[in-house]
């Protein structure tokens, strides 16, 4: 006779291989909880210092943004060479006014960069208010007229190929000698330095120069009159002492001021 073979049901893996325990629950602690006031965060005295702090300098900062002692009120131009100051003054005058802290130089520099013959800017702000303006100018073609025909003269006063263009910005020397000069001949060194430093001193106040002999140089002014300068002497004080006697009021053609403790005018 065949035996009837009982098949227990199989066990769950869970129970094959853990346990299960449950853990106990602590409900008196529990209900502890629940019903405890739990206290509020403290500001620390440290915190709330900082906090102080920090609000003192901002408020500082919003009073220097807002004081007029911080705002551009002066141009300082420096280093151009035959470039007008007024012009440059004028091309940065949109920063007068503005706070010295949220004027963007970089603004005022392209400006100054498009006045004519300006070949470099830097742009610089001195607290309270001044803005510093310093350029360098492209250096002017010199043209030399001797012999009634036009030459044109490098750094070193030697006789060169003329510009490529017609340069915006020359100076004219007249050569009343009627010297017939050819390329690679040498001018006068100190009257061409002399033509270039006064044209700096005398800007728009001239229209050209005259040369007569070495150690001459003679300045056409627009209105027509002329003043000789010595070549070989202080022009700073040559050019004060020419400002003193055109500011004095009277009617003159002629300046002499090679000698500044004497002038001599016409």
């Amino acid at each position: 006779m065949k035996k009837t073979v009982v098949r227990r049901p199989a066990k769950r893996r869970s129970q094959t291989h853990s346990t299960y325990r449950r853990k106990s629950v602590n409900h008196s602690y529990v209900a502890a909880l629940r019903g405890a006031k739990l206290p509020m965060p403290q500001v620390s005295a440290q915190r709330t210092g900082v906090m102080a702090i920090v609000l003192v300098l901002i408020v500082a900062l919003i009073s220097l943004l807002l004081m007029p002692n911080y705002r551009i009120s002066t141009i300082n131009v420096t280093g151009n060479e035959g470039t007008a100051t007024q012009d440059i003054e004028d091309a940065a005058g949109p920063a007068i006014g503005r706070s010295s802290f949220l004027l963007r130089t970089a603004d005022i520099k392209d400006s100054v960069m498009g006045v004519s013959g300006v070949e470099r800017a830097d742009v610089r702000i001195t607290l309270p208010g001044k803005l510093d303006v310093t350029v360098k100018d492209a250096r002017p073609e010199v043209a030399w007229l001797s012999g009634g025909q036009l030459h044109w003269v490098d750094k070193n006063a030697i006789v060169c190929e003329p510009p490529a263009v017609d340069p915006e910005r020359r100076i004219l020397i007249r050569d009343l000698t009627s010297r017939i000069l050819q390329k690679g001949d040498k001018v006068d060194a100190s009257a061409l330095k002399s033509a270039l430093k006064l044209s700096v001193h005398l800007q728009k106040d001239i229209s050209g120069f005259e040369y007569q002999r070495e150690g001459d140089l003679i300045a056409v002014g627009n209105p027509g009159w002329r003043a000789v300068f010595d070549t070989h002497g202080d022009l700073t004080a040559q050019v004060a002492a020419f400002r003193n006697a055109m500011s004095s009021g009277r009617s003159m053609t002629y300046v002499d001021v090679r000698v500044p403790d004497m002038v001599v005018y016409r």
